[in-house]
């Protein structure tokens, strides 16, 4: 695939037509398999697919617990504890979701190339259907961030109602696009589950996620300005808890990165699809 293919306006925007196409297609596919890959993922455990819950609530508890409670951190002059906790939690959820995406999606090709190797197999919606099984994470901890904002008293239902749609729409928008990246170059790379999890480990801290941007060097402030994942985090956290961080630049870097990364993502795996079979 050329650079001039990669940049072509109209094979970009026909990407989104081809996703909205095979979801509502094959809607009853997705569906299924997103039920399967919930129930599958925690078979044979006493609480079955109650971890899909449980899991990001302990997950998320912890984190709170750390660094409310023990590292005693601060919004800028806000020291009550119940409005760290909405910021903290509205930018684990996007992020423990990303993660979760992120490290399953790099191997559901491979995983189901029983299901790859069949022509009339629609390949397409297996990372989609990694997308919405980790759905249920963003959903606990965007409702909890939202409850810590309303009790801490820094909510503000108005902006409520009009950012966080924005935040969630790009964020659907970017993990999908990255699923639909890593899926495909997960079959040629067999190390980039590896090399992911490596991002991951240093990204939570490298990212303005739990920490306000104030409370990092002024290198890594500076970066957090061009840094499309760092202003993922500004727009969940100008949605939930207000003006903590510079909420203008995110807005456009976001959304359009966002879009961009879908529409790339989907071609790359369209490109990459008629090779799964002879590498699988």
């Amino acid at each position: 695939m050329s650079v001039l293919a990669l940049v072509n306006p109209i094979a970009n925007f026909g990407a989104l037509w081809g996703v909205g196409y095979t979801m509502f297609k094959h809607r009853g596919l997705v569906s299924a398999m997103t039920g399967r890959e919930l129930t599958d993922r925690y078979a044979g455990q006493v609480l079955g697919a109650s971890w899909a819950f449980l899991a990001p609530m302990l997950t998320m508890t912890v984190y709170i617990v750390v660094f409310t409670f023990i590292f005693q951190g601060r919004l800028g002059e806000i020291e009550n504890p119940a409005a760290f906790t909405a910021y903290a939690l509205s930018g684990l959820a996007p992020w423990l979701t990303m993660s979760d995406v992120l490290s399953r999606s790099v191997v559901t090709v491979v995983s189901n190339g029983n299901l790859v190797k069949q022509i009339v197999f629609p390949v397409e919606v297996l990372p989609i259907k990694v997308v919405f099984a980790c759905l249920p994470t963003l959903g606990i901890g965007i409702t909890a961030a939202v409850v810590a904002a309303a009790v801490s008293g820094v909510m503000d239902w108005e902006r409520l109602a009009i950012y966080l749609p924005a935040a969630l729409l790009s964020f659907m928008f970017f993990v999908g696009g990255l699923a639909y990246f890593v899926s495909s170059f997960g079959v040629f790379l067999r190390d980039l589950k590896d090399i992911i999890n490596f991002i991951l480990g240093i990204g939570l801290f490298l990212n303005p996620i739990i920490y306000p941007p104030g409370g990092a060097p002024d290198w890594l402030q500076t970066s957090f300005i061009y840094n499309p994942i760092a202003n993922m985090f500004f727009c969940f956290h100008y949605a939930i808890v207000g003006g903590v961080d510079p909420p203008n630049q995110a807005w456009i870097i976001f959304p359009v990165f966002s879009v961009v990364v879908f529409m790339l993502g989907w071609r790359a795996f369209r490109f990459l699809k008629p090779a799964f079979g002879n590498v699988l």
